[in-house]
């Protein structure tokens, strides 16, 4: 059984080299972290690890696929998850949007895109108040600690304004200490850390709301809809409306080639 003091990760990958760089990469910012291979072997550890996240590739080889396990854990068990593939055609978005994930990440990933995504999960699952119990068992001036507790407050406050000195005033670091620490733990800088998941929840909510692209920008604290653009070009190269328009481009062309079987 996974230890319960801990968040645990239960990650499904049949390519084990892949599981075991995110392993490696999760336990260093205190995550629990257990591998299976396939979907019946997730299954039937499920019960006896008691994740609370999974992290699934989209395809397992042979036997059923990741899907079709996502689809087991957001109907039976509603229990949160997140995509890894290499596959970004029309059909596999549309099957991994059905099955409801927290979000999925394109392979080969990102080291901060795979960090930034879990930390998210994280602060957004059910078991919040079991993280913050563990989170308050640290040393405050222990440097894991001090930069959980930031990113917790960047994410309950992401659709504000946040400041830099709102971030060091939650330490005891001086600014430049806190730059330093920050950006050496998650290899970005706070700055550019905030506009990050700023983003991913920007391209949730314009891939599953349809919702005006104004609101979405004004939702997430940025003083204007040009300044929001402006933002999420530079971190996906495509403007918000690009960035839906071709989603939905890709959701449709899949849709007509169904239609004429």
């Amino acid at each position: 059984m996974m230890n319960k003091n801990k968040f645990n990760i239960l990650i499904v990958e049949d390519e084990l080299f892949i599981a075991w760089d995110i392993k490696d990469l999760l336990e260093r910012i205190d995550i629990n972290v257990s591998i299976v291979k396939d979907f019946d072997s997730a299954i039937n550890n499920i019960n006896i690890l008691k994740p609370d996240l999974v992290i699934i590739d989209v395809y397992l080889g042979k036997g059923k696929t990741g899907i079709e396990l996502g689809n087991y854990l957001s109907r039976d068990l509603s229990l949160p998850f997140i995509y890894l593939t290499s596959y970004n055609d029309a059909k596999t978005i549309q099957d991994i949007i059905q099955t409801s994930p927290f979000a999925f990440i394109t392979k080969p990933f990102k080291k901060v895109d795979l960090l930034t995504t879990v930390q998210i999960a994280i602060n957004s699952c059910n078991n919040k108040t079991e993280l913050n119990n563990f989170i308050d068992k640290f040393d405050t001036e222990n440097v894991t600690y001090l930069i959980k507790k930031v990113l917790n407050y960047i994410d309950k406050n992401i659709e504000n304004k946040i400041e830099i000195d709102d971030l060091v005033s939650l330490t005891k670091w001086s600014k430049h200490h806190f730059v330093r620490m920050f950006t050496a733990q998650m290899n970005i800088s706070p700055y550019s850390y905030v506009l990050k998941v700023k983003i991913e929840y920007a391209k949730i909510m314009i891939l599953k709301k349809n919702t005006k692209l104004e609101s979405v920008a004004y939702d997430l604290g940025f003083q204007s809809y040009v300044n929001f653009a402006r933002t999420f070009k530079k971190y996906t190269k495509y403007s918000p409306k690009e960035y839906r328009n071709i989603n939905k481009t890709n959701l449709n062309f899949h849709l007509q080639d169904v239609s004429s079987f």
